[in-house]
C-alpha cells in the first residue's frame, strides 16, 4: 500500500470510542459509548455490500483506516467521523513494529 506509512497520509480526524456496558437493573445490559480520543487516520474503502434479511435491507461499507500505533484499541471499539460511524472488526499492527494500525471496519446504513 503506497503511502500506509508516510505521516501526512493520515489526514481524517476521527473520534476513537470504547464500548462501556452496564446492568439496566431488569438484568439486561446497556451499552453506552465512552470517548477516548481524537486520532489522525487514513482511510481506504474496501467493499461495498447490499444486504436483505427479513425484509429488511441495509447497506454495509468496509474500510480499512490506519492510525498511528496504539496498544489499547480493539475490536468491538468505533470511529466517528462527522455523524458517520465505523465499527471496528479486526485491529492488527501490519509490520509488527508498532508503528500504525489497520483497523478492518464496518460502515452500516450510510
Amino acid at each position: 500500500m503506497k503511502g500506509l506509512y508516510d505521516p501526512g497520509a493520515l489526514n481524517w480526524r476521527m473520534r476513537l470510542e470504547q464500548p462501556v456496558e452496564t446492568a439496566d437493573g431488569f438484568g439486561a445490559l446497556q451499552t453506552a459509548w465512552t470517548e477516548i480520543g481524537d486520532v489522525w487516520a487514513a482511510m481506504k474503502p474496501v467493499d461495498a455490500r447490499f444486504r436483505q434479511i427479513a425484509d429488511q435491507t441495509s447497506e454495509v461499507q468496509s474500510h480499512a483506516i490506519t492510525i498511528r500505533f496504539r496498544d489499547d484499541v480493539s475490536s468491538g471499539w468505533r470511529m466517528i467521523l462527522n455523524q458517520r460511524v465505523f465499527e471496528i472488526d479486526v485491529v492488527f499492527d501490519p509490520d509488527e513494529r508498532a508503528r500504525y494500525l489497520i483497523c478492518m471496519t464496518r460502515e452500516v446504513g450510510r
